[in-house]
This record gives C-alpha cells, structure tokens and sequence, in this order.
C-alpha cells in the first residue's frame, strides 16, 4: 500500500460519526482479528500506478484501494456500505500530512460467506495522491 494511504483511510472512516458509531474503532489493515465481533471494515492497497514524467520522480501517483464491510445483518451491511461511500466518495485536501486531490468511488459487490454465516460488502475506490 502506498505510504500514508492506510492512515489516510483509518483516519478518514474513524472520525466519521455515522461510521464510527456502527464499528467504533474496528477498522483493519488487510484482515481482522480471529475474535472480532461484527460488524467491522478491512482495507487493503490494491495497486500504485505513477504519473510518468520526463523531467522526474512522479508528482501524482493513483492507488487502488479495497474495503471491505462485514455483518451477520444485511440492512446493517447496507446502511454501512452507503455511510463509508459518503465518508470516502469526492473527498480531497489533507489529511494525515498526504494531499490528496480526489478520491473517487470506482466499484462495488456483495454476498454471503456460508462458511462464516456472515454478509459483506466490497467497494473499491482510487486515491489520487499529490506528492
């Protein structure tokens, strides 16, 4: 994952009330604990795709990343999905010393794990960061 995105991302869902008031702090890089209660989100970083230059090193680099939403109550895996899409979608500015110029929505799905007995939900959104 690109540098400072999984703060970007942490800081972002954590210190959104509606959020926050579903999951509290169980927001996770990669995977959750074997003990978490649900619901809670996981994020990864997918790609980091580079703006070429001729003159240098990159000045804006596009990051793909995932998160994914876990319930055992559909309406709360909805509700949830809607309020994270609101906490990420068309956000730009600093936040955790990374310039970010947009954050755009790009892709969403959802399902049932029958082993876990639980729904989810997946949204995949591009970071375009300034550096």
């Amino acid at each position: 994952m690109a540098k400072g995105i999984g703060d970007v991302v942490y800081n972002l869902l954590s210190n959104n009330a509606p959020v926050a008031a579903i999951v509290g702090n169980k927001i996770f890089a990669y995977m959750a604990s074997d003990d978490i209660v649900y619901p809670y989100i996981v994020y990864s970083g997918i790609n980091i795709d580079p703006i070429q230059t001729k003159d240098g090193v990159s000045c804006l680099d596009t990051t793909t990343v995932d998160i994914e939403i876990y319930s055992e109550d559909l309406s709360e895996i909805e509700d949830l999905g809607n309020k994270v899409r609101t906490a990420l979608d068309r956000v730009n500015g600093t936040v955790e010393t990374v310039v970010i110029q947009s954050i755009s929505f790009t892709d969403g799905s959802d399902g049932y794990l029958d082993t876990d007995r639980v729904f989810y939900a997946t949204q995949s959104y591009s970071f375009r960061i300034l550096k």
